[in-house]
């Protein structure tokens, strides 16, 4: 098997096309298994390319890719060191677990809302905004807003653009949906408005079912959409596994970054490439991937949004640890050395 000075020239010697030569002979056996949490979401991205280029396998790793549906399923898991790398917000059940002695840590960013950013929007039912009846975050009074559920993300989100618009949060009628169950809920006219990212933000356009009436990104600057968890096990006892495996989420991440602009695809070889690898990963086609928003990708971590949506947590009482911490769950050391290693 290489050994780390050698995995780490593999990660520099790859463009000159010398890694086969110095790690091809080690096997697939030899190398470190990483169970990884995929949600076939827009944020899965760089762990797809990693994955797909081969960025992994220089750095001594196979990631076992792992089925889940939301970040929320995936706490248990992280806990219990079933689990190793896992994505997805922060939400109540998120700090509600950690306060339970569930061991999991925040180590990097994956995506955030730019203002402006298309990726995730507050959606209002077209007939509402074709007849003037909502002109203004004002209107969100009275209105039935969709959030996936009550300790989620997306309620801090419609908090600040209630904030935004002058309206206190129990002013607005909340149903809990999925954002599946959102787009049968607007056609119906059983919800006024959501919050969804994409894909969801384009099939609600297409369908001519609601409008996006305003960017998240411009009531709530650079929200933290999405993070990277380790279990502490992963972040402790295997620690230098898990710096690897940064170094090669990195490299997926820039390949990403240099293939998007302004929330959307590039053109060019380089770009069709990315999103050939991205929408397998999806498994979505390569059309719909180009027609949607790309969410920001960024490895740095917002943590004034983490700590608004903890603070929002506990103010409605579905946090009940007043003790509990954003910097309590989060260790950047692993992204620092990372980072440091590639030059960045």
């Amino acid at each position: 098997m290489c050994n780390r000075k050698q995995r780490f020239f593999a990660t520099f010697a790859c463009a000159a096309g010398l890694t086969a030569a110095i790690c091809t002979a080690s096997g697939a056996a030899d190398l470190e298994r990483v169970r990884v949490a995929d949600q076939r979401a827009g944020s899965d991205g760089p762990i797809y390319i990693a994955d797909a280029k081969g960025y992994f396998r220089e750095e001594g790793i196979a990631v076992e890719l792992l089925p889940f549906n939301a970040g929320a399923q995936m706490i248990t898991p992280l806990g219990i060191g079933e689990l190793d790398v896992g994505g997805g917000l922060t939400s109540a059940a998120f700090y509600n677990a950690v306060s339970r002695g569930v061991k999991v840590k925040v180590v990097a960013g994956r995506t955030r809302i730019a203002a402006g950013d298309r990726y995730m929007v507050l959606a209002i039912r077209k007939e509402l905004v074709d007849k003037g009846l909502f002109k203004s975050l004002a209107d969100l009074k009275g209105r039935k807003i969709a959030l996936p559920a009550a300790g989620a993300a997306g309620a801090s989100i419609l908090n600040e653009a209630a904030k935004a618009g002058g309206v206190a949060y129990g002013a607005i009628g909340k149903v809990y949906l999925g954002f599946a169950e959102q787009l049968a809920a607007f056609r119906n006219g059983a919800i006024d408005g959501a919050i969804p990212p994409e894909p969801y933000v384009s099939s609600l356009i297409d369908a001519k079912l609601a409008v996006p009436f305003v960017s998240v990104g411009d009531f709530y600057p650079d929200y933290q959409n999405a993070l990277v968890f380790f279990s502490e096990k992963f972040a402790t006892v295997r620690r230098d596994v898990a710096v690897r495996f940064l170094r090669a989420y990195l490299r997926g991440m820039l390949d990403y970054q240099h293939a998007t602009a302004d929330g959307r695809y590039k053109s060019g070889a380089s770009a069709d490439e990315i999103v050939r690898i991205v929408a397998a990963g999806m498994h979505v086609p390569e059309k719909l991937l180009r027609e949607t928003h790309t969410p920001v990708a960024d490895w740095q971590l917002h943590l004034a949004s983490m700590r608004k949506d903890l603070e929002f947590f506990k103010a409605q009482g579905t946090v009940t640890d007043a003790a509990v911490t954003v910097e309590s769950n989060v260790d950047l050391s692993l992204l620092q050395a990372a980072l440091k290693d590639l030059g960045l």
